[in-house]
C-alpha cells in the first residue's frame, strides 16, 4: 500500500512538471513516467495510435536494460521489417498539448534520446528478432486525434546507445495544432526491424537576440509548383554579413551563398538532392542600435518530394 501511494505521488510530481523558470509545459509527463512499466504499458497521458502496436514503457520490456536518462522510466519506440503480421509498420506515441500551437510561432525543445542494442524477441519459429538497429525520430503536429497534419521535426539517425540531449525549434505553418506525435522511422528507403528510446522531452523559452532576428521554416517541397519551393531566410533588420552552409546527413557540403535573398532550390550542381533531413549552419552579422553584432545558428530542413 505504501509503496502504491509513493508510485502515485511520484507520478503525480511528474504530470504536473513546470521547469525552473516557473511556466506550465505544453507536454504533461515529458519524462515519461509511469506505473507500471514495462512491454505493452505506455506512459501515463500519452497514448497509442494503432490497435495493433502498443509503444512500451521502458525499461524492463523486450530486454531492453538502458537506464533513464530522467527519472524512473522513458519511451520506447520500434519499427517493422517484412516479417509477421504487422509487417514494414512503425510505431507511434501521442499526447494532448496543455493548449494549441500558434501558426508563425517558434517553439523550442530539447529531447534525450538513444537506442537499445539488447532489443528483441522471439519469432514465430522461435527464432529470436532483433530490433538493434537505429532509427530516426519524427515529430508530428495534428489538429485532430492521431492525426499527422504537419511534420514539425525529424532527427539525425540515433545511432548511440549513451543518451544525448538534442535541442531543436519549430515553427508551424497550421494553426490549431492540439497534439503532438512520435514517431519511430526508418533512417533509409529500406523497411526494417529498429528501436529508439525517449526521455525527458521538455519546451525551452529561449530569447532572440534583441533587435536581430532571422527567420526560416524547417520543411520545403522543391517540386516547382511555385509554393514553398525555396530554403531561404528573412530578417526585418539590416544584415550586415550572412553566410548559409547546407549538409547532407554525411556532412557533405549541398549548398552555400552569402546573399540572403538567395535561397536552396533543393538541388545539388543541377541534381536535385533526395527527399529527408539537412542540416544547416548559418552566421550573420547584424546592425542593432548602432552596434555590431555576430551570430551563429544551426537547424535542420526537411526536402519532401
Amino acid at each position: 500500500m505504501k509503496t502504491n501511494l509513493l508510485a502515485r505521488i511520484i507520478l503525480l510530481l511528474a504530470l504536473t512538471f513546470t521547469s525552473n523558470k516557473g511556466y506550465a509545459q505544453l507536454i504533461t509527463n515529458p519524462s515519461f513516467e509511469s506505473t507500471p512499466t514495462g512491454q505493452n504499458y505506455i506512459p501515463s497521458s500519452w497514448t497509442k495510435c494503432h490497435y495493433y502496436s502498443t509503444p512500451d514503457t521502458q525499461p524492463g520490456g523486450w530486454n531492453v536494460t538502458t537506464p533513464p536518462s530522467h527519472g524512473s522510466s522513458y519511451l520506447g519506440l520500434v519499427t517493422r521489417g517484412n516479417q509477421g503480421p504487422y509487417a514494414n509498420t512503425t510505431e507511434d506515441a501521442q499526447i494532448q498539448l496543455s493548449s494549441k500551437l500558434k501558426a508563425g510561432k517558434k517553439y523550442n525543445f530539447s529531447i534525450d534520446l538513444a537506442y537499445s542494442v539488447t532489443q528483441g524477441h522471439p519469432g514465430d519459429n522461435y527464432d529470436f528478432i532483433s530490433y538493434a538497429n537505429p532509427t530516426v525520430l519524427r515529430i508530428w503536429g495534428g489538429v485532430n486525434d492521431c492525426q499527422k497534419t504537419e511534420l514539425l521535426w525529424e532527427s539525425p539517425t540515433v545511432d548511440h546507445t549513451n543518451w544525448q540531449t538534442y535541442d531543436f525549434s519549430f515553427t508551424p505553418k497550421l494553426d490549431e495544432i492540439n497534439f503532438l506525435i512520435l514517431e519511430a522511422y526508418y533512417a533509409g528507403p529500406q523497411t526494417y526491424f529498429g528501436n529508439i528510446l525517449i526521455d525527458n522531452i521538455i519546451e525551452k523559452k529561449t530569447e532572440e537576440p534583441s533587435g536581430c532576428v532571422l527567420e526560416t521554416f524547417n520543411v520545403f517541397t522543391p517540386n516547382a509548383d511555385g509554393y514553398n519551393d525555396v530554403f531561404y531566410f528573412k530578417s526585418a533588420t539590416k544584415i550586415a554579413r550572412f553566410n548559409l552552409q547546407i549538409f547532407n546527413r554525411w556532412g557533405k557540403l549541398v549548398f552555400e551563398t552569402d546573399d540572403i535573398d538567395y535561397g536552396w532550390d533543393g538541388k545539388y550542381k543541377g541534381n536535385e538532392c533526395a527527399a529527408g533531413v539537412y542540416y544547416w549552419s548559418v552566421n550573420y552579422m547584424c546592425i542593432v542600435d548602432e552596434s555590431i553584432v555576430d551570430y551563429k545558428r544551426k537547424g535542420t530542413v526537411t526536402i519532401f518530394r
